[in-house]
């Protein structure tokens, strides 16, 4: 057979196998592996799946526990805006960080592909939470950005919050998430800025009510003022809200090294 047949019939085997684009995060992983020095760099896995997987350590003696970090649809574990910044800062203040390379878009896929993307993440949530349980750490939150706070939402929503004290879902919105917050028990921080997307910042009603027939009264919502959904320049002040909320509702002396 015709090579080209044969590569372009893999590509298709692929493409319908996966929802995710693999051959970017390939390229991303290269570029990580070469650039990033204050993490490690981490093989995760799903039945069928390796994946990257940015780990944080704190040099604090007692760690408060770890989070798993969920970057926005189309960007990637260091992600310059929000994602680097919680990846640096948490650990500073004695929070553990697992930063892991979510399922990327094809060019042109629409909200029907997205869902599956979403579904095709589930696993790598739960393997980053597996990992940190090998690490000794069970007292372990969700942070995630836009599309990765939906994704965070319905993981949460699926699996009963199982092994996540707490959620924090920064500019989060989508067609799924009310539904979602419904049937999520713990604590969540939905934060977002005052210049956020439209779809973002008209979505905080919908979310506040869907707390209250969940009747979560840990349910909390924040603006950061002037702050646009990426966050430019008002790192610091969303950094510092996160851990001072996660310190309020789920700190605790989980390992001593």
């Amino acid at each position: 057979m015709n090579p080209i047949i044969l590569i372009a019939c893999a590509l298709f085997f692929i493409s319908n196998v996966y929802a995710g684009d693999l051959l970017r995060e390939k390229e991303i992983r290269s570029h990580l592996e070469k650039n990033i020095k204050n993490s490690l760099v981490v093989d995760l896995k799903t039945s069928n799946q390796t994946f990257l997987g940015l780990f944080g350590r704190t040099n604090i003696t007692q760690a408060k526990g770890a989070a798993v970090i969920l970057h926005d649809l189309d960007a990637n574990p260091d992600w310059t805006q929000v994602i680097r910044p919680l990846r640096k800062y948490l650990p500073e203040h004695g929070w553990e960080t697992i930063a892991i390379q979510l399922p990327l878009p094809f060019s042109g896929d629409d909200e029907r592909d997205h869902k599956a993307l979403i579904q095709e993440s589930m696993p790598r949530i739960e393997s980053a939470l597996s990992f940190l349980e090998s690490q000794g750490l069970f007292n372990n939150v969700l942070v995630a950005h836009g599309f990765g706070a939906r994704i965070a939402s319905e993981y949460l929503a699926q699996k009963d919050s199982e092994g996540v004290q707490a959620f924090v879902g920064i500019s989060m919105s989508g067609p799924d998430t009310r539904d979602a917050i419904k049937k999520i028990k713990i604590p969540i921080l939905d934060i977002w800025g005052e210049r956020d997307y439209r779809h973002v910042l008209q979505s905080a009603r919908e979310k506040r009510l869907a707390a209250k027939d969940a009747s979560n009264e840990k349910f909390e919502q924040a603006e950061i003022a002037v702050a646009n959904h990426y966050f430019d320049g008002m790192q610091t002040q969303l950094t510092s809200r996160v851990r001072a909320w996660l310190n309020k509702v789920a700190s605790g002396i989980e390992i001593e090294r």
